[in-house]
């Protein structure tokens, strides 16, 4: 059998910061239910169309190993979200495990939607003990002791492993993690295990993307240093994106569209993500959409 775009199965959580964005702009969940959180692709999520419909990301990984995820990858790296906070969320970081400089866990945090004075809290300002931290965090004033990033639609933040970060109210984002295998309830962290494997050095680092002109299309290219490369594309017409041999993944922002591959086509809409297999040498889209596209 061969391997082909993949559509993914979102899942939504239930969340007491979360708003109702998620649903009125990309249609994922329930209006009467304000959920916060959309799952988008992670090993857990299922596949919704062709002959692999219902099949888990981690299932397909088993399956094809070098086929699906490409030669440098063992498992499935990625897990992709909609994050949308109508109140500030609870603070918390990705575990940090560093090799020669490079960041094995991170984040990276797309601003979707940004209120004026919202923005993301990120890193100890202040010096705290371990007993003021826990009370602080049971509290919930930590955010109080961090430092706070202005947010402004388009943004682009990398949150390396260890950081401590919360996402404030009145802004979406679309959050990508790399190297974390995340489940459902991730906030349900308790301080003590915060304090365990926090790294109070590491401050947030905002990136902006380089802007190119690229035939019918408008790129944003960011390139982290990490292996990874973001790209963020408003299509009018068509493009062919290169795979180069690694899996990579499509979030549709808005509009309308399609993907095709070896003669494959699958319709794209707002909300859509697609899992394209890292044996894809290239995949040819068309249509009048904005998308985000990594590797």
């Amino acid at each position: 059998m061969k391997l082909y775009p993949m559509k993914i199965v979102p899942e939504t959580e239930e969340n007491p910061w979360g708003g109702d964005r998620i649903y009125r702009e990309f249609g994922i969940g329930n209006f009467d239910e304000p959920r916060g959180k959309a799952l988008l692709v992670s090993t857990h999520a299922k596949v919704e169309n062709g002959e692999f419909a219902g099949l888990t990301v981690n299932q397909l990984a088993s399956r094809f190993g070098e086929e699906l995820l490409g030669r440098d990858k063992k498992t499935f790296p990625y897990t992709l979200k909609l994050v949308d906070s109508h109140a500030r969320r609870t603070p918390r970081q990705r575990h940090s495990l560093r090799m020669a400089g490079m960041f094995e866990h991170y984040d990276v945090m797309l601003m979707l939607h940004a209120e004026p004075g919202s923005g993301i809290y990120a890193g100890l300002r202040d010096k705290l003990d371990r007993e003021e931290f826990i009370r602080r965090a049971g509290d919930r004033d930590l955010y109080r002791s961090m430092h706070f990033y202005p947010a402004r639609r388009g943004e682009l933040f990398l949150l390396p492993g260890g950081l401590l970060h919360a996402q404030g109210g009145g802004v979406m984002s679309l959050v990508l993690s790399v190297g974390v295998d995340e489940k459902k309830n991730e906030d349900d962290l308790k301080a003590e295990d915060l304090w365990e494997v926090l790294d109070p050095t590491i401050r947030g680092i905002k990136y902006a993307g380089k802007t190119q002109v690229d035939g019918d299309a408008e790129v944003w290219k960011t390139e982290f240093g990490t292996g990874l490369t973001w790209w963020e594309v408003r299509l009018n017409g068509e493009r062919i994106e290169q795979n180069h041999e690694k899996i990579s993944v499509l979030f549709v922002v808005d509009g309308l569209g399609e993907v095709t591959l070896d003669g494959e086509t699958l319709p794209l809409r707002r909300g859509d993500t697609i899992l394209v297999p890292a044996q894809a040498e290239e995949i040819a889209l068309s249509g009048e959409m904005i998308y985000c596209y990594f590797a």
